[in-house]
């Protein structure tokens, strides 16, 4: 009998210490999140399952990223690692210390993307056309960058995401994500398609 407790004792101390374990994986990977730098969202980031740091606005630097023991370790292709305490983590937000910060009052933040944070960074256009490019700010502002008769024309725009329509400088855009966010499909009211890709 002491030695069936003792087991399912066990057992119980295992399942906790794999749900301890496993909880902030689960909350940093079931989500985007945008990154914050002096209060303001600048990137569009995501901690994969499979141990990789992907920076939706940096695609040519690779990163992996671990947990061990509350700290947030990220490593870049030249092996060189920043790591970070953990100082809360939930659904909605992730703020991180930087272990040579300590005593410091530098927080890196991080907050639950929303949908029109999807579109974040530069974007260029795959189908049919002249060389275009399609960038879209935090401060709902943003510049097309075309080329016309061999000269690159710059645009500003302003834009709002409402439901699943995007309008820029007063036209509308049925818009669609790909699966991993690496392709946007403007469509317009007269069905003229831009498709669009992250920028590397």
């Amino acid at each position: 009998m002491k030695q069936k407790l003792l087991t399912i004792f066990s057992a119980v101390l295992l399942i906790i210490f794999i749900s301890a374990c496993s909880k902030p994986n689960d909350e940093l990977t079931t989500r985007y999140w945008i990154k914050y730098k002096k209060g303001k969202p600048n990137f569009l980031v995501k901690f994969s399952n499979d141990g990789k740091y992907i920076n939706f606005n940096k695609l040519n630097e690779s990163y992996k990223w671990e947990i061990i023991q509350n700290r947030l370790i990220i490593t870049n292709s030249l092996g060189v690692k920043q790591k970070f305490f953990i100082k809360s983590l939930t659904k909605k937000e992730l703020k991180l210390s930087e272990i040579s910060d300590i005593g410091e009052s530098n927080i890196d933040m991080f907050k639950a993307a929303k949908e029109k944070d999807f579109f974040l960074g530069d974007w260029v256009k795959i189908n049919k056309g002249n060389n275009y490019r399609l960038t879209f700010e935090y401060d709902g502002k943003g510049l097309i960058e075309e080329e016309v008769n061999e000269y690159i024309a710059k645009k500003p725009i302003t834009y709002k995401v409402n439901d699943s329509i995007i309008t820029m400088n007063n036209e509308n855009y049925r818009y669609k994500f790909s699966n991993n966010l690496m392709e946007l499909e403007l469509s317009s009211a007269n069905n003229e398609k831009i498709i669009l890709t992250r920028m590397k």
